[in-house]
């Protein structure tokens, strides 16, 4: 599967990040073309069947331990890298953030039938020392009200 780039309409644009700004999600048709998606599918299953690609997580199901999850899996699979570092994917981002992205955190979900529960979420720390604020979009700003020092350091009690 070629990552090369589409021809964005402005229009089309405006209208991704507005719906980005609103909701902090977006579908995108066409990012991955469907005669691209077996191909996409071939990396999924490489990733899913190798001991040394990424981190893999496992979760117990009535049908007996399954795959639940990988992690960290493109700097390890040369087409995955490619297609979240160039054309496509990081020239929207660019254009939702108004700036380059510079960190992807990749993971793959397996979801299987009777499989459990997925939540991701962040957990912040207090805000003196600096925490994760979130607004309406999922994406993320670091708040430091002061910086850190002896005086302002939670103690435990």
């Amino acid at each position: 599967m070629t990552n090369g780039s589409i021809q964005w309409n402005q229009k089309d644009l405006l209208v991704l990040k507005h719906l980005h700004q609103q909701d902090g999600v977006i579908h995108v048709p066409g990012l991955v073309p469907t005669e691209g998606m077996p191909q996409l599918m071939k990396w999924v299953e490489e990733i899913a069947g190798s001991t040394t690609m990424g981190n893999h997580y496992f979760e117990r199901t009535a049908k007996g331990r399954v795959m639940a999850r990988t992690d960290d899996f493109a700097k390890h699979h040369q087409p995955w890298h490619d297609f979240l570092t160039k054309g496509i994917v990081p020239e929207l981002l660019e254009v939702l953030f108004d700036d380059a992205p510079l960190l992807f955190k990749e993971k793959i979900n397996y979801k299987h039938p009777f499989g459990s529960v997925h939540i991701t979420m962040l957990l912040a720390l207090a805000a003196p020392q600096g925490t994760l604020r979130f607004g309406r979009t999922s994406m993320a700003a670091v708040h430091s009200p002061q910086p850190p020092n002896v005086s302002n350091k939670e103690t435990a009690s």
